[in-house]
């Protein structure tokens, strides 16, 4: 199976705000799994977002939930409005739940939350009246009405709502009467409780049986600690694995607010029978967009397709409407993805989403894969039933297989029932019964059916496995044509080999070494050894070809090394950038069953993190000269290097060994703007000594050594904090003779195997030494592990020596990267790789000669001078390639937020701003123009523009111009009279006079 990894002024800029509403969404789908009748198939349900959806979101992202193991199950609670977040803006999942909070989640799971402020309101009077005070707070009256809404439901007691109130009703006579007691709403609700009252509001027409026989309960150990009033509903719950799964219940214990969402989430079905809301699955094929304009009003909507499960389409419907008054009326809807909560925005196309759809809307979407699978099945032609929409073929052994179709592979017309063959309309007594089929699927669904005939008698096959299963005898593989192919066997009528594909004994011998858990025997002769990379050689029955009767299977193991630059976790599967010595970077996907230790200690593949340096043992597949294909078999990490929380300079004054401590002279802390404040004397704990480095420029030196010769010294003196739970204690001292001088922030142009690096900003290499303290992402890192296009903070000490290098990560709150690049490589959708790079530093170009990968996800912008592009038009295939060309870039981190399609702006002009257009594109006025002149002088100077005195010009903005303030992407509407501007043009643009003045990337400078 393969996962498949888009007034006239002020009505435009109402157009085009809608506009960048929505273009950013979408990624694209590969056109080799497009779902091809999704846009030509009638939709059965189209379901809009919400019209209160802004604070509906905005209730589903607390700011205390992220990574919380009940992450989602919060969000959906919330999204269905079950439950609610404080003014704090806390969730507070851990917190057990009250009576009165318990009894609030009952109600709105029931759909009655809407008449609490009525029914409170009328409470509190009715108390108030029989001489109870209660304070008139929203909060308050909510709660009293959920109370009162609770009992008139049937989901408390009255007594158990007198209680709740604190009121006790008594007889008087002839009349009733009440006394006041301590109210028991505000205290922690039991959890055989909150199962009672869970229950009965979710037991309406017999949507959940409640059963008093116990059954299921009997499955935990404290079953008879229930209390007998409450078993029934501990028993209706544990039947349906609501709460509890084994083990205790712990009746009387609490329960969180997180948990009481996790119940909810289980009681998915009973909770959408209650409400009349249905459950579907699909996934996003397809989205159109529509624009209706009208006179200073218009709509926007973004049509996604859903391919549902059962082979339907439904549309969810994402609409904004732009009113006369300057008001955006937006329908949108809670969407969960990848631990993201936001809207429409974040759907991408390949998403397979769980949805929840009522009275035409749709009010939660959960993003549970990313991807698409992509199958192909070869059998026997049996049935075709297009009114149940299904297909059926059968296999060597006699096994039927049906399966579904896509609506639109489809349907019936006045001359009969028909599917899609080969892509022709064939009617059914057309239809090759009997003879062998081959159908596409994609996510079990068929989309495609192609006749195969009857077969030649021998065929032999090679390929590259993808995946193989044993238990069920089917292996998929990709074959010579880079098809997908499924076929059939049974393991035990068949010959299987295995031998490696280079036979390198020494290499082998190495391998071993570096990866001692792996079993490197080619002897292995079992179809269960045959796994994923692996080569194959296929040979099939001369009776049915897709009956496999030989296989031979070779392997070729190779290893990788290099730093690990970032990670994608994905539930249990997890991918990593891995950035080599040379440079350059690739993708490797770890699964969860990968072998990975740390230090020989068997970890997961979640303890890998960004920073780390490993070794992947590596199956590498050759299908064809440039196609390879590699699957990671085992990972090895290096040890977690030492947390360096502080690097200090200044003199050694001293070593107080009763004390444990060194003392620092005029200590000066390393920031993040240069050498801090100094302090007279800091005592600084030493810890173990046999744990601390000494070294005397680049040569070990001992602590005595330091504290007998070197103390009192003018000696230059480095520090590096090791950053420990106990406290932070000294990690390595180094002694300097040389000078020290902090650089300006710089680029790494190029490393070497010596330790040495160029930046940007100098001539000739900054060497290390083993006494040079180099950090990064917080961990003490080695000199070797200095890469090409590495932002750094180094401190030199004589001449070109490092005495400190501290490597920067990119903030997107601190800076805005801007690049020019060329492509050389696209994965449609989710990357796209760079031949080198020349990055906008500090006003100038400065050319690195480093590959990069930068990663697109839906909030990625393409734009050209027309406006927006689709994002599906930036492929690597066909007359629209986007290959070899060049585009401007900026990038937060890995993440390209901007792919331009512009002109090189390599030309500067400054000037003030006099006017702006007062729309995203057009003329903005500068006055005090010059230009920055580069020919016919030494270095480039800065000229008057036309050699006049506070010359005046316009600067033409279109849709592909970058404007730059406060580190923020800005329009040229933003800008103000008054902003100093930097403005880059191309030199043919400013060599023409005729021509206008076009600036591609601008930045305010003041």
């Amino acid at each position: 199976m393969k996962k498949i990894k888009k007034n006239t002024t002020i009505k435009k800029v109402a157009i085009l705000a809608l506009a960048i509403s929505f273009i950013p969404s979408n990624g694209i789908v590969n056109a080799a799994v497009r779902d091809y009748f999704v846009t030509s198939a009638n939709p059965e349900g189209v379901y809009m977002g919400r019209l209160e959806s802004d604070g509906i979101i905005a209730n589903a992202n607390p700011n205390d939930i992220a990574g919380h193991w009940a992450h989602e199950p919060i969000v959906h609670a919330m999204a269905m409005g079950a439950m609610y977040f404080g003014a704090s803006g806390s969730f507070l999942p851990n917190q057990p739940l009250t009576n009165e909070q318990a009894i609030a989640f009952a109600v709105n799971t029931r759909g009655l939350g809407y008449r609490a402020n009525a029914a409170g309101i009328e409470l509190r009077e009715e108390m108030e009246g029989l001489g109870l005070e209660t304070p008139n707070t929203l909060t308050n009256i909510r709660h009293l009405g959920y109370l009162s809404i609770a009992r008139d439901e049937g989901i408390i007691s009255s007594v158990d709502f007198y209680g709740m109130v604190g009121m006790t009703p008594v007889q008087l006579d002839e009349e009733e009467a009440v006394t006041f007691e301590t109210p028991l709403r505000g205290i922690l609700i039991q959890r055989q409780q909150f199962a009672m009252v869970m229950a009965r509001a979710l037991s309406e027409n017999d949507a959940m049986v409640i059963e008093n026989q116990p059954a299921a309960m009997l499955s935990f150990n404290d079953w008879e600690s229930v209390a007998p009033a409450n078993a029934p509903y501990v028993e209706a719950l544990a039947r349906l694995s609501a709460m509890g799964a084994g083990g205790n219940f712990n009746p009387t214990g609490n329960i969180t607010r997180a948990e009481a969402a996790q119940v909810l989430r289980n009681l998915d079905e009973i909770f959408g029978e209650v409400n009349d809301i249905q459950r579907r699955f699909g996934t996003v094929a397809y989205y159109r967009d529509i624009q209706e304009l009208a006179t200073l009003q218009g709509e926007v909507h973004r049509n996604h397709l859903i391919r549902r499960y059962d082979g339907a389409v439904d549309v969810l419907q994402h609409q904004v409407v732009f009113q006369p008054t300057g008001g955006l009326v937006n329908y949108d809807t809670v969407v969960f993805r990848d631990g993201v909560v936001g809207g429409f925005s974040l759907l991408q196309i390949d998403d397979q989403i769980e949805y929840f759809v009522q009275d035409g809307v749709v009010r939660y979407i959960n993003v549970v894969e990313r991807e698409q699978y992509l199958n192909q099945v070869v059998g026997r032609l049996i049935r075709v039933d297009t009114e149940e929409g299904t297909i059926t073929l059968r296999d060597n052994a006699g096994n039927e297989f049906m399966y579904r179709m896509q609506v639109g592979t489809f349907g019936e017309n006045l001359d009969g029932q028909y599917i899609f063959l080969d892509g022709r309309r064939v009617f059914w007594g057309d239809l090759p019964f009997g003879a062998f089929v081959e159908i596409e699927l994609l996510n079990n669904l068929v989309r495609r059916v192609s006749f195969v005939g009857q077969p030649e008698l021998v065929s032999e096959m090679r390929g590259i496995v993808i995946d193989n299963n044993p238990d069920f005898g089917y292996i998929t593989f990709i074959d010579n044509n880079a098809n997908i192919v499924t076929r059939f066997y049974n393991q035990n009528d068949m010959a299987v080999t295995r031998a490696p594909y280079y036979t390198t004994a020494s290499g082998a011998t190495y391998l071993a070494r570096m990866f001692p858990n792996h079993n490197f025997d080619p002897l292995n002769r079992s179809i269960a050894d045959i796994v994923p990379g692996d080569i194959i050689f296929i040979r099939f029955s001369s009776e049915d070809p897709t009956l496999i009767t030989d296989i031979s299977a070779a392997a070729n193991f190779t290893h990788r090394f290099g730093l690990v630059r970032g990670v994608s976790r994905n539930e249990d599967n997890a991918s990593i950038l891995l950035q080599f010595d040379n440079g350059a970077t690739s993708w490797f996907d770890i699964g969860p069953n990968t072998f990975v230790t740390r230090s020989g200690v068997p970890v997961s593949n979640r303890d890998i993190e960004i920073g780390d340096r490993l070794r992947l043992l590596v199956n590498q597949a050759v299908l064809a000269p440039g196609h390879v294909v590699e699957s990671v078999l085992e990972v090895s990490l290096e040890g977690v290097g030492h947390h360096i929380g502080q690097i200090l300079t200044g003199n050694l004054a001293g070593i107080n060994n009763l004390q444990n401590q060194l003392m620092l002279q005029n200590a000066r802390p390393l920031t993040n703007t240069g050498w801090g404040n100094h302090s007279q004397i800091q005592e600084l704990a030493l810890g173990r000594t046999g744990n601390i480095y000494f070294f005397h420029e680049g040569n070990r030196i001992s602590a005595e050594q330091a504290a007998r010769t070197l103390s009192r010294s003018s000696l230059a003196t480095y520090v590096a904090m090791d950053q420990s739970p106990s406290g932070n204690t000294i990690r390595q001292v180094t002694f300097r003779d040389g000078r020290t001088e902090l650089l300006q922030s710089d680029i790494v142009m190029s490393t070497t195997n010596a330790g040495e690096f160029m930046l940007s900003s100098m001539n000739g290499n900054i060497s290390t030494d083993a006494g040079t303290i180099v950090r990064r992402n917080g961990r003490q890192v080695t000199s070797n592990e200095i890469f090409p296009g590495d932002l750094v903070q180094v401190s030199l000490t004589g001449g070109n020596r490092a005495a400190v290098v501290d490597i920067i990560e990119a903030s997107a709150i601190e800076n805005v990267n801007i690049a020019r690049a060329r492509i050389a490589e696209i994965r449609p959708g989710n990357n796209f790789t760079v031949m080198s790079m020349s990055t906008l530093l500090n006003g100038e170009w400065v050319f690195t000669p480093v590959e990069r990968v930068f990663t697109i996800n839906p909030s990625t912008l393409f734009l050209n001078a027309d406006g927006f592009v689709d994002p599906e038009s930036f492929v690597d295939f066909g007359d629209d390639s986007r290959i070899a060309d060049t585009f401007t870039i900026v990038y937060d981190g890995s993440v390209a937020t901007h792919v331009i399609d512009a002109p090189f702006g390599n030309r500067q002009i400054r000037g003030t701003v006099v006017s702006t257009p007062g729309s995203p594109v057009g003329a903005v006025t500068v006055r005090d123009t010059q230009y920055l002149q580069y020919t016919n002088v030494p270095i480039p100077q800065w000229r008057n523009w036309n050699n006049q005195t506070n010359a005046v010009a316009e600067i033409y903005v279109r849709p592909n111009t970058i404007i730059i303030r406060n580190n923020e992407v800005i329009q040229a509407s933003q800008l103000r009279a008054g902003d100093r501007l930097r403005i880059f043009a191309n030199a043919a643009s400013m060599a023409n006079e005729d021509t206008d003045l076009h600036g591609y990337i601008i930045l305010v400078e003041g």
